[in-house]
């Protein structure tokens, strides 16, 4: 992954898995306005084949929960199982208590419902990483 840009929030790199191109391009633009380095992968599977196996080329890890493919659960599953030491967000729907549950158990920083102001997410970011 390239170097981030100079202005840049604290060379924090995000890679942000969601299956809704337009929804994506606005938080993508979102989050990069607000100073971030953000990758976006359009599915689990190739967010997993961006994370793997350099584990350690982000920090932070957005995913929404439903995607074709590989969910945002077996996402997590495996990056926690790889070794990724990095914060993860899941920006869902909604959620089953299993699925809570799952997430739980693979460390996740926290659940952001989707119907909440996208407007929001760079400040829940900045709580993960204060400057």
């Amino acid at each position: 992954m390239p170097a981030a840009p100079p202005n840049s929030r604290r060379g924090l790199r995000i890679l942000f898995a969601e299956d809704s191109r337009e929804f994506a391009q606005v938080l993508v633009h979102i989050l990069q306005a607000a100073g971030y380095t953000v990758r976006h992968a359009p599915d689990g599977l190739e967010a997993w084949e961006q994370l793997f196996p350099a584990v350690d080329s982000y920090d932070l890890l957005i995913t929404d929960n439903r995607m074709p493919g590989l969910g945002g659960i077996e996402l997590v599953e495996r990056a926690r199982h790889a070794g990724f030491a990095g914060r993860i967000i899941v920006y869902t729907s909604g959620l089953s208590a299993v699925e809570h549950q799952r997430y739980s158990a693979e460390r996740v920083d926290a659940i952001v419902s989707k119907a909440g102001d996208p407007f929001a997410l760079p400040t829940i970011v900045d709580a993960f990483f204060p400057e």
